[in-house]
């Protein structure tokens, strides 16, 4: 008797531990759904560790500015809520949680797939994230020769405006605020700015600006440029070299006695809109114009002709500025 009943109290434990075991592991897994497997990712994403996230979530092979580097050079994402339905979802299949965030002044959300897995020996749910917390990002400039810049820590691609048929330069970064700055120049400058790189707003379709002015250098350089150009078209006093713009040299061959009466300082000097060409003739953006200028000169009398000068300005990456004229005025 004593032995049937210490058989049956054994039978009783068994069943009691392997029901507290399921109950266990159902309270463990009710913890461990596709919300939760987001939560841990983005929080790596949150506290700027992007070699871990990386190696969470593969954000595929454009990773460039997916670093630690950059997040560091940031503000980065605060995230308020991450919710998910796995109802129904067996292992193979999917299930999708929102992630909602904060940057300054606003706040975002983001869908993210997770995918069940077989669970693990002990009936332990495994959960992985599919989709990664990136955003694709594309920079715009006025100036298209000016083609980098910086996105906090990255040295970034730029692209020239898309409306005008510049190619885009497209790459991928976590989600965060980050200080939009142009290339280093004498000659022109753009002023920093807060850019918030973040799902819903269409970075491709509504890129960020980098918008240059021309700086006072720019306008000594042109002006320079504008004296050299008089002094060898109208300072010999002879006829204008053929190469001299047209609003230079008259009509009348044979004209003598050349003088500069009055030299035309720069009225505007702006960036305006350039259409791409692909077969390099693309225009520069920088447009300069004079107010009027005169000169005089001898066909048998003395006549006097007022002209204005027009020109381009075209910047190189490392800064070389060329200025050509345009032939009419």
């Amino acid at each position: 008797m004593q032995s049937r009943r210490n058989a049956f109290i054994a039978a009783g434990c068994a069943v009691a531990l392997l029901i507290a075991c399921v109950i266990a592991i159902g309270q463990v897994n009710d913890s461990r759904g596709p919300a939760q497997a987001v939560r841990e990712y983005v929080d790596l994403i949150a506290r700027g560790d992007a070699t871990a996230a990386n190696a969470l979530v593969d954000p595929g092979p454009d990773r460039a500015f997916l670093t630690d580097e950059v997040l560091a050079g940031s503000q980065r994402i605060k995230v308020t809520e991450v919710s998910g339905d796995d109802s129904g979802v067996e292992p193979g299949q999917t299930a999708v949680a929102t992630v909602r965030y904060e940057l300054p002044g606003h706040s975002y959300s983001a869908d993210l797939r997770v995918k069940r897995e077989p669970n693990s020996f002990g009936g332990l749910e495994q959960w992985r994230v599919i989709d990664p917390l990136v955003v694709p990002v594309v920079v715009q400039t006025n100036v298209p020769t000016l083609d980098s810049g910086s996105l906090g820590a990255a040295k970034i691609p730029v692209s020239g405006p898309r409306l005008n048929g510049f190619p885009q330069r497209r790459f991928l970064m976590y989600p965060a605020s980050y200080q939009l700055t142009g290339m280093t120049s004498k000659y022109v400058r753009a002023l920093p700015q807060a850019v918030s790189v973040a799902h819903g707003q269409s970075m491709e379709m509504n890129p960020a600006a980098i918008g240059y002015q021309p700086e006072q250098e720019l306008f000594r350089l042109a002006t320079a440029k504008i004296d050299e150009l008089l002094a060898r078209c109208l300072g010999t006093g002879a006829m204008p070299p053929a190469d001299c713009p047209r609003y230079l040299r008259p009509y009348a061959e044979g004209a003598t006695d050349f003088r500069l009466d009055r030299s035309p300082p720069i009225e505007r000097l702006q960036v305006y809109q350039t259409e791409y060409k692909a077969d390099g003739t693309t225009k520069p953006a920088i447009h300069f114009a004079t107010t009027q200028g005169q000169f005089s000169f001898n066909d048998g009398r003395t006549r006097s002709t007022d002209f204005t000068i027009r020109g381009l300005v075209d910047i190189s990456r490392d800064d070389a500025v060329t200025v050509t004229f345009e032939d009419d005025d």
